[in-house]
């Protein structure tokens, strides 16, 4: 295969012919294809640290690749089938030599056949894809999962009459059909919820050990793993957080208190006031910033914006603004005078260069 990257692109773009698109499957089902893209991203991340430019960014292929693998179980089937023809031994004794033509025939058959189902299971990848790209829906027989990637966030209405309104580099899991005593939901990220009412079904959502439980009202979680702290603020109404590990007497929380959790170690909970106002911006569009460590602000603009930065340099300080649907570098302009640093915009990677330490 002359340029296996540009016709992985080619092949999620849906414009392969049915050899290409034969020709791509059998070479990613190898082995080989998912070690090659990723030395590929490797060699890509490194020219952009060496400020030489590609006209092709082969990560977003590779995303999408992980993504149809791992919520496709037709993806593990067709690897676990993969393995087992691979793998098969001949019987003790038994020697091993050419195949008499009927075999070679009836090889030759089962290759077709194959080369068929890959053809198949490509199209239907490709249809999973597509779907998930525009509702952010993983198909499954018993629970719905709904996801965002870094940049994008989108309002999710249940069933119930529940909304949700999910930021980015977040997700959520719930039942198709929630049962009659309770609704629950589990969420990794950051979510704002306006709960519908039912006595009789209490709303919970499991946030790592953390649980939030709620009948009619409005509150904020969030969860995300690379933070050592989960924050809920509650809006309107009122709940009750409790540490699902711990089995300690759960906090009830009114209009204007929240909760942090550090989980881990600590296992503590601690209730304290909250600004409205600043818990919920983020739903509004609205990026605000209050005396937050430089590390923090960047890691939520990573998020807000689908970038990842590169630093030069040491970055130090506290930092406090808001921005109002504004763009990245709008953002970037506003804070280079804060701390003293250039930046330079060059796709998804934006690489700040600390003045401070030029001489």
């Amino acid at each position: 295969m002359k340029d296996p990257y540009r016709l992985a692109e080619k092949y999620f773009k849906g414009l392969c012919s049915q050899e290409e698109a034969e020709a791509f499957l059998k070479w990613y089902f190898s082995g080989q294809g998912e070690e090659k893209i990723k030395q590929k991203i490797d060699i890509f991340r490194l020219s952009i640290k060496r400020k030489r430019r590609r006209k092709w960014d082969p990560t977003g292929v590779f995303e999408k690749i992980q993504v149809a693998k791992n919520e496709s179980s037709l993806f593990v089937s067709h690897k676990t089938d993969e393995v087992a023809r691979q793998g098969s031994a001949p019987a003790e004794g038994k020697k091993v030599g050419n195949l008499p033509r009927g075999s070679q025939k009836w090889r030759y058959i089962v290759a077709s056949l194959l080369a068929i189902v890959i053809l198949g299971l490509g199209i239907v990848i490709h249809q999973i894809i597509s779907k998930n790209r525009l509702s952010g829906t993983s198909l499954s027989q018993e629970y719905v999962y709904k996801s965002n990637p870094a940049g994008q966030k989108s309002t999710i209405f249940l069933k119930d009459g529940t909304q949700i309104v999910l930021n980015s580099s977040s997700r959520i899991k719930y039942p198709a059909r929630f049962p009659s005593h309770e609704r629950v939901i589990a969420l990794h990220g950051e979510a704002f919820f306006v709960v519908a009412h039912d006595a009789g079904r209490p709303f919970k959502v499991i946030a790592n050990n953390a649980e939030v439980t709620a009948l009619g009202t409005s509150f904020n979680v969030r969860s995300f793993a690379e933070e050592k702290e989960i924050r809920i603020g509650l809006v309107k109404g009122r709940i009750e957080v409790k540490n699902r590990s711990t089995g300690s007497e759960p906090i009830s929380l009114n209009p204007g208190e929240g909760v942090i959790y550090y989980p881990g170690r600590q296992e503590k909970m601690v209730k304290i006031h909250v600004d409205s106002e600043k818990l919920i911006a983020w739903k509004n569009g609205m990026l605000y910033f209050e005396d937050e460590p430089i590390g923090d602000v960047l890691k939520t603009l990573e998020r807000w914006y689908g970038v990842e930065f590169i630093i030069e340099g040491e970055l130090k300080g506290i930092f406090t603004g808001k921005f109002k649907n504004q763009s990245l570098e709008a953002v970037l302009e506003g804070m280079s005078y804060s701390f003293s640093l250039d930046y330079d915009i060059n796709g998804k990677y934006v690489r700040l260069t600390s003045k401070q330490d030029i001489k």
